[in-house]
Formats: C-alpha cells, structure tokens, sequence
C-alpha cells in the first residue's frame, strides 16, 4: 500500500466521522427540543424585576412604571387581582392573562402629594398558578420636598371665654441645593402676632406666633400663614392651625 493510498484512507475515515457529527446535531435538535419543552412546568410567571427602586423625585410629580413578567409554564396565565397595599398607588391597567412564552404587564403609578422621605409601596398579585398563587411587588426610592414644613399642620388644643392666648411655631426647611428666601408672610386675618427668626442663612427658619382673644367660630377652627418664597414650584406655602372652640353652656 503506497503513501498515496494511505492519505486517501485517512481523509475518508475524517470525512465519514464529521458526517457522523452532522447526523448526530441535525438530528438531536429536535429531540433537545421536545426534552426540553418536556422539562418544562405547566405553570410559571417569571418578572423581570420583583423590586423597583425609583430614586429620588420631588413630592408631587408621578412615579409610573411597568412590571414586565413572562409565562415560562406551557399552560395560559392568569392573574386573578393585582391590589396596591396604599391608596397613593394606583394600578392602572394589567394583562389578565398571558400564553406561555409571551410577556405581559402591570402598570402603576404612585402619587407623591404629602408624602416626604424613603417610601417604600406593595403590589399584591395574585394568580391561578398554585405554587405561585402570591406574588409581592415593591416600589421604593425617596420624595423630597422642596421646602419642607414642620409640622405641616398644627393642633393648638381647646379653647374657651376664658383662654388668654395660644402659641405655636413652624419650621421651614431649605431641601434644595439652592439658597432659600422667604420674600414674605402673610398671616390669617385674626389678632396674631409673629416673628420670622433665621436658623440658618437660605436653609433653616423659625415661624413662631401667639394668638389672642376673641377666638372665633365653633368647633375645630382652623386658619393658615401663607409664606412666600423664591424656590421654583413652592412659591406660595401654606402653614396651618387648628384649634377647637368649645361651645357656650
């Protein structure tokens, strides 16, 4: 057998070895796939994140988003109710339900009105698939208020013909970077007096007053300053208090 021979038997048994190669992928990828779609549960909901964490937006503006989740079972999905834990969290539409290897959707908004600091909301879902029959959703981040009162509202206490004067005081605190003014005060129209004392130069200040005789009204009374400022979207600040006008005997 000469050398030429030789190579021409080696090249075959190479040619028939990747042709083996071939056959064996061409044709196990079909069986991989029905193993693997074997493999598969009849139920499942995957979410592309469980938790959201929106950072920090100013009180007031809307925090919006969309919890994405798959169907990995082979079966439809169903969720059955998706209930916020807060009333300041609105879930304004979701999709009911979703075929297996499609996407669907929750969509939420959370409202920031009167809410300051780190904040963290629950969404309820709850499904037709046994083994994940609760699912929990969480937004989280912080408010910030601009300018901040504190307190916002004020409970002075009882009052009667005989109560010589109540006294009360806010704070406004500067949360923004820039230097805050306090351009003016405009106090209720009752017998008050007050002064406006600086904590700190454009961040910290002090609004204390005493008011006097005849308390007005009956029942919860309640009267407000209106503070005035330079900070872009809180212009115009309301400071209430309250008090409780007991009736004559």
């Amino acid at each position: 057998m000469n050398r030429q021979t030789v190579n021409d038997l080696e090249r075959n048994v190479v040619v028939k070895k990747k042709c083996v190669q071939y056959f064996l992928i061409i044709f196990s990828l079909p069986l991989l796939s029905i193993i693997c779609l074997c493999c598969r549960k009849p139920y499942g909901i995957r979410f592309d994140r469980e938790i959201y964490d929106f950072g920090t937006v100013i009180e007031g503006e809307d925090v919006s988003y969309a919890f994405v989740f798959t169907n990995t079972g082979t079966h439809d999905v169903t969720l059955t109710r998706v209930q916020p834990a807060c009333v300041c969290t609105l879930v304004t539409d979701w999709d009911k339900t979703v075929a297996p290897g499609k996407k669907g959707k929750i969509l939420v908004v959370f409202k920031t009105p009167s809410i300051n600091g780190e904040v963290t909301k629950v969404i309820f879902v709850t499904t037709d698939i046994p083994e994940q029959n609760s699912i929990q959703l969480t937004l989280k981040g912080n408010v910030l208020i601009p300018v901040e009162i504190v307190p916002r509202n004020t409970w002075l206490g009882d009052v009667d013909n005989h109560t010589k004067q109540l006294s009360g005081s806010f704070k406004i605190i500067n949360n923004t970077d820039k230097p805050l003014k306090i351009t003016e005060v405009i106090p209720p129209d009752i017998d008050i007096t007050f002064i406006l004392t600086t904590i700190e130069e454009n961040a910290r200040y002090s609004l204390d007053y005493i008011i006097f005789p005849p308390f007005n009204g009956e029942g919860t009374v309640g009267n407000l300053f209106t503070v005035k400022t330079n900070i872009k979207g809180n212009e115009s600040l309301s400071l209430k208090f309250f008090y409780y006008k007991k009736p004559l005997l």
